[in-house]
């Protein structure tokens, strides 16, 4: 999922560019905390909760403590992640304009919220992953401050000022395309790590998780993933959905030929339609695996009944 595009991120004139996180970049993150994560908390505990009461007798008292143990958390996780997107959703303008830079090139200063920082105190730019958690990335630039020369014992260092920040990996080529362009206007060198100046090689593991065999997974990450920015991804969220509603199409009309089977020829009937209906599920399951192992080879998987749908869906280099 892509929140934003990097030509919304910039502006570029003669003497200045301005450098800001969009509005919409904070309200589609607030959209994913109000939604997304009460949606799966309420599920997960759901899910944890039910084969807990299951395994437990399904008494009064059982009941009581799952819901403690499993119930409450999972419902002040929703509540908690519903408030945290109201929030971002109320702050989205604030927030924007709260991260703004302006680059000033006639003037050679370099202006915040935070104050102005001069060309001269500037070493140079590097585009950088600040947490080792979150893939966002950043363009900082280095700043060097002298030390004291009173304090023998204070030397230099290095600090770094933020131009632009929650870079979502899939724009890594183009950040590291407009950090080149600042460095050029400011006649600063720029750095970036290797691993940095490429999108993260997890498209597989994204288009893969569209396949995941559990309850209702699949169908949340393929809707999510339907506008993927990424079309390995995109593809494989079209395809799980296809997949989803052969299996539930293929489901009804094998119960139904259970049923009748088993009007029919009453026991024997009902056994020969549960063991139909039975295979139907592994076939299913089956087709449901393959397309996950063929996401995570990073292949455009064609079933062959539904060829003439899923061409559409190719991009230009894989046809």
């Amino acid at each position: 999922m892509q929140f934003v595009k990097l030509k919304d991120c910039f502006e570029e004139s003669e003497h200045e560019i301005v450098l800001r996180t969009p509005v919409q970049w904070h309200r589609k993150r607030g959209l994913v905390f109000l939604i997304l994560i009460p949606f799966l908390a309420v599920l997960c505990g759901g899910l944890c909760g039910g084969g807990m009461y299951d395994e437990a007798g399904q008494g009064s008292n059982d009941a009581l403590v799952i819901g403690l143990l499993v119930g409450i958390p999972a419902l002040l996780i929703a509540i908690a992640g519903a408030l945290a997107g109201v929030i971002r959703l109320l702050r989205a303008k604030s927030l924007s304009e709260s991260s703004e830079v302006r680059v000033d090139l006639r003037r050679r200063v370099i202006t915040s919220k935070t104050g102005e920082l001069a060309f001269a105190n500037i070493s140079g730019l590097e585009f950088v992953q600040p947490s080792k958690l979150i893939q966002w990335r950043a363009i900082q630039a280095k700043v060097s401050t002298t030390g004291d020369s009173n304090n023998p014992y204070q030397s230099s260092s290095v600090k770094t000022f933020t131009l632009l920040k929650d870079i979502e990996p899939v724009n890594a080529v183009e950040s590291v395309a407009l950090m080149e362009l600042l460095g050029e206007r400011m006649a600063k060198p720029v750095h970036a790590d290797a691993e940095m100046t490429q999108a993260p090689q997890s498209n597989d593991r994204l288009a893969a998780t569209c396949h995941a065999p559990v309850q209702l997974i699949w169908l949340i990450f393929s809707l999510i993933n339907l506008k993927n920015s990424n079309p390995l991804v995109r593809y494989h969220a079209r395809l799980s959905l296809l997949l989803g509603g052969m299996h539930v199409v293929v489901m009804m009309v094998l119960a139904m030929l259970m049923g009748a089977t088993g009007a029919i020829f009453g026991d024997v009937g009902i056994a020969i339609g549960g063991l139909v209906l039975m295979g139907g599920l592994f076939v299913m399951l089956g087709l449901r695996l393959f397309g996950l192992y063929k996401a995570w080879k990073k292949e455009y998987w064609q079933p062959p009944f539904f060829k003439s749908w899923t061409s559409a869906w190719l991009p230009e280099d894989a046809t």
